[in-house]
């Protein structure tokens, strides 16, 4: 209930609500989507609880003109999450509501409750669930993204809503788009991808001396510094992952990416972003060798992330 309390404060703080004014006369978009999102709520819930069963605390709120409607979408979207995974227990990939914005309030509980159905149901779902458009399943950041693609780019997604993996489609399809846009602003410094490449061999080589000792590698790593070759980054790769197998016994950190692409931009990102979770894991966070040459803070960050707050440092002017 303070979580409740707090929230709702937040709202009326940031005048995101104003409880004085008229309800509104006509329902938008975000208000069909907290709409079927409370009516999906209620179909899982009974799954749950049983049918007509709820906690004391469950509010119900099904009245889109309530100045507290979304906020106890979240309220009890939280009470059935803590039914199904443990109380204060949530996937990695859950949102919340950390945000005193309404309409994103409702996205965020659409993306969580569809988690808890996953729990519930597996990839199923009942005949009378609603459901709603399948980027809201997608992460917070990629969701953002395509709003700012669209806003400031004219950048729209084609991708059909039936694709078995929709966000991982939308991702792939914006890639070429969303790297232009980020290493070819207008007014930035030419990047060289190669130069990227070879940073991140450089602070491999760092690591790999500060944890096996200088100059002593595994077996079967290669250790291709030319940048000339033609497999400078698939050597990277393959000399990444035999590095982490030694150091982490097989396993991989969380967010872990293991992919490279055609595309040598895309293919520094997924790197970057696999050697700083690397060092993290064995070294500490944010402990690095001497000489490490990934000093940017956003290079520690997952390349989602990073990209959106390019997108909104570019725009904003932040």
């Amino acid at each position: 209930m303070m979580r409740r309390l707090a929230l709702l404060a937040a709202l009326v703080i940031a005048g995101s609500y104003v409880l004085a004014a008229p309800p509104p006369q006509t329902f938008d978009l975000d208000d069909v989507l907290a709409f079927d999102t409370r009516q999906d709520m209620e179909v899982l819930a009974d799954t749950v609880f049983g049918v007509g069963q709820r906690p004391l605390a469950w509010t119900g709120d099904n009245d889109l003109e309530s100045p507290t409607f979304q906020i106890d979408l979240w309220f009890d979207n939280e009470q059935l999450a803590d039914e199904v995974f443990g109380l204060n227990v949530r996937p990695d990939t859950w949102l919340g509501a950390p945000v005193p914005a309404p309409a994103a309030i409702a996205r965020n509980v659409r993306h969580d409750l569809e988690l808890t159905a996953d729990q519930v149901l597996g990839g199923s779902r009942p005949v009378e669930w609603r459901g709603g458009p399948p980027v809201q399943r997608c992460s917070r950041e990629l969701q953002n993204i395509l709003d700012l693609l669209a806003q400031f780019y004219d950048v729209r997604s084609t991708t059909p809503e039936s694709v078995l993996d929709f966000c991982a489609s939308v991702q792939a399809e914006i890639e070429d788009d969303l790297l232009d846009i980020i290493f070819n602003a207008p007014g930035a410094e030419v990047v060289d991808p190669v130069d990227l490449v070879a940073a991140v061999r450089g602070d491999l080589e760092r690591l790999a001396d500060e944890l096996l000792g200088l100059n002593t590698r595994p077996e079967g790593y290669i250790g291709n510094r030319d940048r000339t070759s033609a497999t400078l980054i698939g050597d990277i790769f393959l000399d990444m992952g035999l590095l982490a197998d030694v150091e982490l016994d097989g396993g991989r950190p969380n967010g872990w990416i293991g992919a490279i692409s055609n595309a040598p931009l895309l293919s520094y990102l997924n790197l970057r972003n696999d050697l700083e979770l690397l060092a993290n894991a064995t070294l500490g966070p944010g402990v690095r060798p001497n000489g490490w040459q990934g000093v940017d803070p956003l290079e520690q960050c997952a390349p989602l992330t990073r990209s959106l707050v390019v997108l909104v440092q570019l725009n904003y002017g932040l």
